[in-house]
C-alpha cells in the first residue's frame, strides 16, 4: 500500500514537472524578428477612439471616457489628423446640446 502511494506521488510530480502548473504564456517571436509596435499602437488607438466616440455620438452626453482621449489622439503618428482630432475634441467639450455633441462627434468618426 505504502509504495503504491510513494509511485502515485513520485507520478504525479514528475506529470506537474513535465507539463508544468503554471498559465499559458503569450506566444513570442523569436529574438533578432522585428515587431512592428507602432503599427499596431496605431491601429488600437484609432479604435478605441471609434469605440469612445461612438458611445458619445449614441448618447450626446460627454462622459468620463473622455479623460483619455486627447493622450490617445497625440498617440496617432499621423500629425496632421491628430492636429485636427485634437481641434475638434476642444470643440466637443464645449459642446452644450446634444445635438452639437453628435454632430462634432461624427465629424471626429469621419476622419478615422
Amino acid at each position: 500500500m505504502r509504495k503504491s502511494i510513494a509511485n502515485l506521488i513520485c507520478g504525479s510530480a514528475l506529470l506537474m514537472m513535465f507539463c508544468g502548473c503554471g498559465k499559458p504564456t503569450a506566444p513570442t517571436a523569436p529574438a533578432g524578428t522585428p515587431v512592428p509596435v507602432a503599427s499596431a499602437g496605431q491601429t488600437d488607438s484609432k479604435e478605441t477612439l471609434k469605440k469612445t466616440l461612438e458611445g458619445i455620438r449614441r448618447s450626446g452626453q460627454l462622459t468620463s471616457a473622455m479623460a483619455g482621449m486627447k493622450q490617445t489622439i497625440e498617440q496617432l503618428q499621423d500629425l496632421d489628423l491628430s492636429d485636427e482630432l485634437l481641434k475638434d475634441l476642444a470643440k466637443l467639450e464645449k459642446a452644450r446640446t446634444p445635438e452639437e455633441v453628435k454632430a462634432i462627434s461624427k465629424s471626429m468618426m469621419g476622419r478615422l
